[in-house]
């Protein structure tokens, strides 16, 4: 998760955030000077936590990101950290992998945080001649488990299928 505080204080806010950090690239050409630059972000662990600077762990599973930042927000208010602190947070590797008979199979990485089975089949540029709209199948991994939803793209019920919704991997 990326997870940014903002405030009219820069000082402040600098205990918060955390760096963005410069990298050589190896043969790829990337910005001036050779470097190239990435935010860094919190690794959510099997627990659900993710290691906040100066709140320590928070449980995020289960939180929308809007949710999550409300938290944060009202947590650094509480304190007495911040008072004017705006917390903003977003996905940094949210991926799909679209695989079958589509034009062009592969994983994706998603910029926002939700994608539909059908933005996945638009992204892998639509589904061959070959490939079965009345059959498609959404494989997740829940609790250890996979679990495999066919969805019918052919059906309007597909909407209120819980696979409509695509989730991480």
């Amino acid at each position: 998760l990326s997870v940014i505080v903002s405030s009219r204080n820069p000082e402040l806010v600098a205990m918060f955030n955390l760096p963005v950090v410069s990298y050589q690239a190896g043969s790829e050409i990337v910005a001036a000077g050779g470097y190239n630059q990435r935010l860094m972000g919190y690794m959510v662990d099997n627990e659900g936590f993710i290691d906040f600077p100066v709140l320590g762990k928070l449980k995020v599973a289960g939180l929308t990101r809007w949710e999550l930042s409300e938290m944060i927000k009202g947590r650094l208010l509480d304190d007495g950290l911040l008072s004017d602190a705006v917390v903003t947070v977003e996905f940094m590797n949210f991926k799909i992998s679209v695989i079958g008979e589509v034009s062009s199979p592969g994983t994706y990485v998603i910029e926002g945080d939700k994608v539909t089975v059908l933005q996945a089949i638009s992204l892998a540029r639509d589904l061959t001649i070959f490939g079965r709209r009345d059959n498609v199948s959404v494989i997740r991994e829940k609790d250890g488990e996979r679990v495999i939803y066919e969805v019918n793209l052919t059906d309007v019920n597909m909407f209120k299928s819980p696979a409509y919704y695509l989730q991480q991997n």
